[in-house]
């Protein structure tokens, strides 16, 4: 019998960001001088499983099905064997007499499935057996062309909201996956991609976030003037049920809900949410609606992934509001009182950085008018901007900040007649900016996360600018640098809390594993004899008791072997990207990362135990000028010793990982990097060779 040379069976089973690592040894050989036994005659059938290489999602190309056969068929198994409807017979491929390929395209241009079939009598055994049962899957497709734009050109002003806007973000919930995609039927345009999964809740949505922070927060609804809100959106199928939920920013017991149907499969089209009569809550004049959901097929479960696309929120606009605050200049101070703990303060009621200067002379002609200005006792920054002195800065220059360790940039803004202000923090001759939308007559409490900025940026920064680009005047308070606009403190992060189907994550984030050795050119084919896949992550599991493993195995000694799982964060299902920032979450000014994970006792015991934990950053270097570019994005490990076999709960210091890529960016730890960029995927790794 064959022995492993690596005889580990590497699997990860996770509850949360949890592995658990565990294998199989190779049989024994026979005892000196013992004889085989005498083989019964083989009259069983061999039998056959077929599983499509897209199950659990919607397919929207070729589909490469896997035949995996009880014994050895020899080559009695062709593709003329294999009966097809749906779509059409492609690249067929038997490397050897357990498995075959077989790729299929689906019917072009429509919706359906794809339906696979060996039927009896087809192939047979070694010894000549005929197989008696049929084999058969079925494999969803949808090869439609999306048609229109979710675009009409009119979404150019406040209140509509453009998801095309730089810096908007999805908050999603209940197993959907969120994100800003390319619109499917106009390539020029960016609208919101939503992925209702099978594990999903049918309630499952996600919280439109226009600034990007966590606040997810919209200009209020003037549902005084109009009661319809209108959403455009592309729907795989006519007939489904979308809902829209409007609630209060600061009080989610204040909230109305309206549905609306699709007409139209794979097109964009206009859908109406008329409030006048919800189908959940109810209207009061006296609250502010600025908080907006979306629900695609909702209350609905999915057989298989499916994708949405919302774009254009249009509503009318609520009336500046009577809040004493004013309507030409300001009559009450921000709600802010003085920075929390921990700040660095710029400029507040309570503190200023030393050297600070409210009016830096950058050359505007004529100048930015300037006065600090105190309203009911509180003391603020006035602006005056002209048609010719459309921007101005707040300077501390000789006095550098280094907020490496903070996580986001707080403001509160005033202005009767500025729409929107584009912020830059500057540091090193860079400016790295984010516009920020106002809703007029309202101090407006703006956080910028500090994540997409670079080290150098973060290290010194000696300067903010302000560019409303319109003639107006801006009142500036509570200038400060503090921890993560979200999650931050004490509060846990989540990455994952369990598995689900489709190989989504609870939280949406994709999941999987991969492996190799010197035999394979480290990179294994799929055959199940070298490497495969599984867990518990059913419906009727919960997900605290969800798992996943993976494994491989080799028939002949290695002289190097790796394998691995990898799981993403939430709502991130696409990988790195190679041409731009990656999304993630942000885990800057947290201490310890824990995760369950377990291995088998012939794993646990042999000197290769130890494995590596990998941490991925989202944010995006070409560390060469290019072209090509040369993707990079920084990493950390920390080598983790197991301490039972059993599944067992493990806390790493962040401080304990060490940077093993990073992308000729210079003087990191684990906390500058973890400070830059949001956190994009988690890695479980082991190696070996002979032994």
């Amino acid at each position: 019998m064959i022995r492993h040379a690596f005889r580990h069976r590497l699997i990860v089973l996770a509850t949360g960001i949890a592995a658990l690592l565990g294998g199989c040894g190779g049989g024994d050989a026979l005892p000196p001088g013992a004889t085989p036994l005498t083989a019964a005659p083989d009259t069983t059938a061999p039998s056959l499983t077929i599983v499509s290489g897209a199950a659990g999602s919607t397919a929207a190309g070729n589909v490469t099905f896997t035949f995996t056969f009880s014994e050895n068929v020899g080559t009695t198994f062709a593709a003329d064997d294999v009966v097809v409807a749906g779509g059409s017979k492609g690249a067929f491929a038997m490397p050897n007499g357990t498995s075959a390929t077989l790729v299929v395209t689906p019917n072009a241009g429509t919706a359906g499935a794809i339906d696979v079939s060996v039927p009896a009598g087809r192939y047979s055994d070694l010894a000549g057996n005929l197989n008696t049962a049929v084999a058969a899957a079925s494999q969803a497709y949808n090869t439609t062309v999306a048609t229109g734009s979710g675009s009409t050109g009119g979404c150019t002003a406040a209140p509509c909201v453009d998801f095309a806007a730089a810096g908007l973000a999805m908050v999603p919930f209940g197993g959907l996956i969120a994100e800003v995609a390319a619109d499917p039927g106009d390539a020029a345009n960016k609208a919101i991609r939503l992925v209702k999964v099978p594990a999903a809740e049918v309630w499952a949505g996600a919280t439109i976030d226009p600034s990007g922070t966590g606040a997810a927060k919209v200009a209020a609804i003037g549902f005084a003037t109009s009661k319809t809100v209108t959403l455009r959106f592309l729907a795989p199928a006519v007939g489904q049920t979308i809902m829209l939920k409007v609630e209060s920013a600061t009080d989610n017991a204040v909230f109305m809900e309206a549905q609306a149907t699709t007409t139209v499969a794979n097109q964009w089209e206009t859908l109406t949410f008329n409030f006048t009569t919800p189908s959940a809550g109810n209207y009061d004049a006296s609250k502010t609606y600025d908080r907006v959901s979306i629900f695609p097929h909702f209350n609905t479960k999915v057989a298989a992934d499916s994708a949405y696309f919302a774009d254009e929120l249009k509503y009318a606009a609520a009336p500046v509001a009577a809040s004493g605050c004013g309507t030409t200049e300001p009559t009450c101070a921000p709600a802010t009182a003085a920075p929390p703990a921990g700040a660095v303060a710029i400029y507040s009621e309570a503190a200023q950085v030393a050297g600070f200067n409210p009016k830096p002379d950058w050359g505007q002609a004529p100048p930015v008018s300037y006065s600090e200005v105190t309203i009911v006792g509180n003391k603020s920054l006035k602006y005056g901007f002209s048609s010719g002195a459309l921007y101005e800065g707040l300077d501390w220059a000789a006095n550098p900040v280094n907020v490496a360790a903070k996580g986001r940039l707080h403001l509160d803004l005033w202005s009767a007649d500025v729409g929107s202000v584009k912020v830059s923090i500057i540091s090193a001759g860079k400016e790295n900016a984010v516009t920020q939308a106002l809703t007029a007559g309202n101090w407006n409490s703006v956080d910028i996360d500090l994540a997409q900025y670079t080290v150098p940026d973060k290290a010194a920064i000696i300067q903010i600018k302000l560019e409303p680009n319109v003639a107006g005047t801006l009142y500036v308070d509570n200038l400060y640098f503090a921890g993560a606009a979200a999650g931050g403190g004490g509060t846990p992060v989540a990455f994952s809390t369990g598995f689900g189907a489709g190989n989504r994550t609870v939280e949406g984030g994709a999941f999987g594993g991969y492996s190799g050795s010197s035999l394979d050119n480290f990179g294994c084919s799929g055959d199940p004899a070298w490497c495969g896949s599984g867990g518990s992550f059913t419906p009727a599991v919960a997900a605290s008791a969800s798992s996943f493993f993976y494994y491989y195995q080799t028939p002949s000694p290695v002289t190097a072997l790796y394998a691995g799982v990898f799981v993403q964060a939430p709502g991130l299902t696409t990988g790195l990207s190679g041409t731009g920032d990656t999304p993630g979450v942000s885990i800057s000014g947290k201490t310890t990362m824990k995760f369950t994970l377990g291995q088998n006792p012939e794993w646990f015991s042999s000197p290769t135990k130890n494995f590596g934990v990998i941490l991925t950053l989202g944010k995006f270097y070409d560390v060469d000028a290019g072209p090509p570019v040369q993707a990079c994005n920084i990493k950390l490990l920390a080598v983790v010793t197991p301490t039972s076999a059993a599944a067992t709960n493990y806390a790493v210091p962040l401080s304990a990982f060490d940077i093993i890529q990073n992308c000729n960016v210079p003087g990191l730890n684990a906390a500058t990097a973890l400070a830059l960029s949001p956190l994009s995927q988690v890695d479980f790794q082991a190696v070996g060779s002979s032994n």
